[in-house]
C-alpha cells in the first residue's frame, strides 16, 4: 500500500512523461498566450509599441512570455515620475485559474491519447 496516494502520483508522472516534447511546448504555448493575451488588453497604451512588443517564443525546452519594449518595467513598477500601471502581476494574477483550466484539459487529453 502506497503513501497517501504516492502510487497514483507516480502513475500520473508516468504518463506525463510519455507525452511528446512537442505536445509539452504546445501546452506551454497554449498557457503562455493566455496571459501574454491579458497582458496586451490591459497594458496603458500610448504609442502601442509597449503593448505590440507582448509576445510568446520558445526558448530551449521551455516557453517564455517576452517584452521587448525597454519601457515596460518603467510601467510595471513606476518611476519617481510617473505612477505605476501594472499589466503583468495581474494578468497572471487574473488569467492563472484560466491557464491551468486550459492546460489542465488539455493536458487530459494529450495522456488519453498516449495511454
Amino acid at each position: 500500500m502506497g503513501i497517501g496516494g504516492w502510487d497514483k502520483l507516480q502513475k500520473q508522472l508516468a504518463e506525463i512523461s510519455s507525452i511528446p516534447e512537442k505536445n509539452k511546448i504546445e501546452l506551454l504555448t497554449m498557457g503562455s498566450n493566455i496571459y501574454a493575451e491579458e497582458m496586451r488588453r490591459t497594458v496603458a497604451v500610448d504609442t502601442g509599441e509597449l503593448r505590440d512588443s507582448i509576445h510568446v517564443e520558445q526558448q530551449g525546452d521551455g516557453v517564455a512570455v517576452l517584452i521587448d519594449a525597454g519601457h515596460a518595467g518603467f510601467v510595471e513598477f513606476g518611476t519617481v515620475f510617473q505612477s505605476a500601471q501594472p499589466f503583468i502581476r495581474p494578468a497572471m494574477d487574473n488569467k492563472s485559474d484560466e491557464v491551468l483550466a486550459t492546460v489542465g484539459k488539455a493536458l487530459e487529453n494529450l495522456i488519453k491519447d498516449v495511454a
